[in-house]
């Protein structure tokens, strides 16, 4: 057995000694569901990058698998040539097989199915919002007090639907150039222009635009810091999926405006568990989430909204005192006759 992957062609199943030691760019071995597989070829045209599925070689990578790819059936052909055999001896703790006992349950309930209904209400919420947005300076005027009033209400807009779309795969040079996401940037740009320039004129439609982009960014900016700082952040020392996350996350309290001022990412824990899980079921698996952290002495943290923004203020101070110290210039006494 050496360096990317080469093995005995009769040997069937490997200790976890023998797997962890496939950990390297050049040799990477992975464990699914029991079953083996050498990814050291594969990683480099993995649709999802090769640091992300080599970030768990020489580990147990199941929880990971199940958490990115909703159908794991159409994703096993590909994985059937990559496969060397099965485990000879299976370490799992009893912490992974209540989380993957977890999501079973999950699945049972139908947390991963989406509600039409939900999306549905929340999109003309959205589009009410927006048209209150233009009806503000259409019968107001474009005073400072409707015009501020007006960007406030498309900051939110924003919060709900952000109009930027990735443009990396437009970029790259193929036979086939995906024009979805430029479509979809183009139609929101020239809606932009249409409803506001009328209004505003051109000089104040571009302070419009970067006025509501300041709001949409501070907004989002906050929102998803609310939830990780000042979390510890450790180097990866290979914990189980659950306790990997738990360390690095935690909740804000639910509650009607909570959970729309956030779009639900106050329920950061469970996003992170289970990140394909519509956001309105993340609640009702956070009971669930919570009790399997209390069996196993994980800690599980809720904060107030208010005490995560405190939170976000104070880790900025202390960064800031850091930043002063690596800033402060050493001065050196040297004693000369």
């Amino acid at each position: 057995m050496g360096k990317g992957g080469k093995l005995d062609e009769e040997k069937t199943t490997y200790t976890w000694d023998e797997i962890s030691r496939h950990d390297k760019k050049d040799d990477r071995w992975l464990v699914i569901q029991g079953d083996v597989y050498n990814i050291t070829d594969w990683s480099k045209r993995h649709p999802g990058g090769s640091r992300v599925i080599g970030h768990y070689a020489g580990q147990d990578a199941t929880d990971a698998f199940r958490a990115f790819h909703n159908d794991i059936d159409h994703v096993k052909k590909y994985l059937k040539p990559l496969k060397l055999g099965g485990v000879e001896q299976n370490q799992e703790r009893s912490i992974e097989e209540d989380f993957r006992n977890l999501r079973s349950t999950a699945e049972q309930m139908g947390l991963f199915k989406t509600s039409y209904v939900f999306f549905a209400v929340y999109l003309i919420h959205i589009i009410v919002i927006e048209v209150l947005s233009y009806l503000t300076l259409f019968y107001f005027g474009t005073g400072w007090v409707p015009l501020l009033t007006s960007i406030l209400l498309y900051g939110i807009v924003q919060m709900g639907k952000d109009p930027d779309v990735r443009l990396d795969t437009f970029m790259v040079v193929g036979d086939v150039m995906p024009v979805e996401d430029l479509a979809v940037m183009l139609f929101f740009n020239l809606k932009f222009l249409l409803i506001f320039v009328p209004l505003l004129g051109w000089g104040w439609t571009l302070f419009y635009y970067e006025a509501f982009r300041v709001v949409d960014s501070m907004w989002f900016t906050w929102v998803t810091q609310s939830n990780h700082i000042p979390m510890n952040i450790e180097h990866d020392d290979k914990k189980p999926w659950l306790k990997l996350h738990l360390f690095a996350t935690c909740d804000v309290e639910k509650s009607f405006f909570n959970d729309w001022f956030t779009g639900h990412l106050n329920f950061q824990i469970e996003h992170h568990l289970f990140p394909t899980m519509p956001r309105h079921n993340l609640y009702k698996i956070q009971p669930l989430v919570k009790s399997l952290c209390n069996k196993h002495g994980i800690p599980f943290e809720v904060k107030s909204l208010q005490r995560s923004f405190a939170d976000i203020l104070k880790s900025l101070k202390h960064s800031g005192k850091f930043g002063a110290l690596l800033t402060t210039p050493t001065i050196y006494h040297s004693d000369t006759k």
